[in-house]
């Protein structure tokens, strides 16, 4: 935002220049830069620019100059450009969730992603832009050199970033009239499957006011629970004399937990790695008993998750795609034994 004559800095011809106020006028600039209005009655008047595509003006820092004219006046007012850098990426679709942008990875066009850019301005950041693009692309132009930070900011429901990995962006370090490209940004769909634990007073396995039943105020969530998920695969097993199928756990998936929030809701998000079969079991606690799911002696849900959402093979127990657990806590009884001497 200074004319630096010494460091080369030099005039731009052919940009219009716009007298507004008591009268309007324009002057298109010399080879030097210059630009000149004369004869200019006493009065206010804005002076201003007309921008040309793929620069940015750096100096006045309003983007015009208000001046006042009397008679006999001279008046000099200056513009600064710069030629805009130019921060740009795709965003594609991680079929396998990998992190890594495989052949046939795509551009995803569908559904809307928003991008955010921030510049670092002393200790602090500001916000330069945002942009919403359903277009698999997105692009911030007119940047003045400096540090910039790109991150995605709004995840549609149902997907997950897997790259950069732990949600992170970008970090560009802009000069003058530069096209920083390949900030690109990786997306996998992820399927969800959430629940609630919850404190069956009546024991009746059934969350009332929530399950379809009369309300119950003190049946409520339960905070602090842990639900398992544990992979599980079909194998088939030969006893001697004949073939039969068991559910064992599958070792080639990881065990997945989740801590009940202050609601008693949990939630799981599966990747397309972690396409199969799930059990879903608590962890329990001492001086509580399960009361849902509890169906022909099983205090567990088994659940098939594929790209299509989540199954269950005992769906009557579910109740608005909810996998609840209920757990009724035991009476406590209190007695003092004493010597009476």
């Amino acid at each position: 935002g200074v004319l630096d004559s010494e460091d080369g800095e030099q005039g731009l011809a052919d940009w219009t220049i716009n007298l507004s106020g008591n009268e309007s006028d324009s002057d298109l600039t010399t080879t030097g830069g210059s630009y000149i209005f004369e004869e200019v009655a006493p009065g206010s008047y804005t002076v201003s620019e007309a921008m040309h595509e793929g620069w940015v003006q750096t100096y006045p820092g309003d983007n015009s100059h208000e001046i006042v004219v009397q008679s006999g006046n001279n008046i000099i007012r200056n513009f600064g450009n710069v030629e805009g850098s130019v921060i740009s990426g795709d965003k594609w679709k991680d079929d396998n969730g990998n992190g890594v942008r495989d052949e046939g990875d795509n551009i995803l066009t569908s559904p809307t992603f928003t991008f955010q850019l921030v510049k670092e301005v002393g200790e602090g950041t500001v916000v330069v832009g945002t942009e919403t693009t359903s277009s698999g692309h997105y692009e911030f132009d007119g940047l003045l050199p400096g540090v910039y930070h790109v991150l995605e900011v709004s995840v549609p429901e149902g997907w997950q970033q897997s790259y950069p990995v732990n949600d992170a962006g970008y970090t560009i370090n802009l000069g003058i009239n530069q096209d920083s490209t390949g900030n690109d940004f990786g997306n996998v769909p992820v399927v969800e499957l959430e629940g609630y634990k919850f404190n069956d007073l009546n024991r009746d396995g059934y969350w009332d006011g929530e399950e379809g039943y009369e309300a119950d105020p003190e049946e409520v969530g339960l905070v602090g629970w842990t639900i398992i998920a544990t992979p599980m695969m079909w194998i088939e097993v030969f006893n001697g004399e004949s073939t039969t199928t068991e559910l064992v756990v599958d070792r080639s998936r990881s065990v997945k937990s989740s801590v009940t929030d202050s609601e008693g809701e949990y939630e799981f998000k599966y990747l397309p790695s972690d396409y199969g079969i799930w059990k879903l079991t608590e962890e329990q606690q001492f001086g509580w008993s399960q009361t849902k799911p509890d169906y022909d002696g099983q205090n567990y849900y088994i659940v098939e998750v594929d790209a299509y959402g989540v199954d269950c093979e005992d769906g009557e127990f579910v109740y608005d795609d909810d996998y609840n657990f209920g757990n009724w806590r035991w009476p406590v009884i209190e007695i003092f034994k004493w010597n009476d001497l």
